[in-house]
């Protein structure tokens, strides 16, 4: 942010006050929601980082300058890896994943580009976890579950 001389957006601001009216709307409509349930919590995260990926697709859109993108490409994929996590403790609760934010085909792409970074460093633990979601979602596809 010194770099380009931009100023703190959350300078002066107290917990859960934000300047943009999008992040306050969702911070009041998601505030309590997590209290519900261990389930709605998990909703809650997934949704969050729904969000967060779909707002630094924009942001990464929007700028042409490398270090912006490079810092914005970790941040989104790190919320990937959040939201999969998420993703993957709401089904343990017997309910499949939908995305709400991002559409569904964003949602699967992104989940086979994030396969495909694991095979490449090869990190054995995810081959494995590549492999059963891949079936899974060809398992979809196949059963009309979900339009390739």
């Amino acid at each position: 942010m010194k770099i380009y001389d931009i100023a703190d957006p959350s300078l002066n601001l107290a917990p859960g006050e934000y300047r943009n009216t999008h992040t306050t709307e969702l911070y009041q409509q998601l505030t309590g929601k997590e209290q519900e349930s261990a389930r709605e919590a998990l909703k809650v995260g997934a949704l969050i980082e729904e969000v967060d990926i779909h707002d630094l697709d924009l942001a990464i859109r929007a700028t042409d300058k490398n270090d912006i993108i490079m810092v914005y490409s970790n941040i989104r994929n790190g919320s990937y890896h959040h939201l999969r996590a998420f993703e993957h403790s709401i089904e343990l609760y017997g309910q499949p994943y939908q995305a709400a934010v991002l559409p569904q085909k964003q949602w699967i792409r992104s989940y086979k580009a994030l396969c495909s970074l694991y095979l490449e460093s090869n990190y054995l633990p995810s081959k494995k976890f590549c492999f059963i979601g891949s079936w899974i979602i060809a398992s979809m596809v196949f059963c009309g579950t979900l339009a390739p």
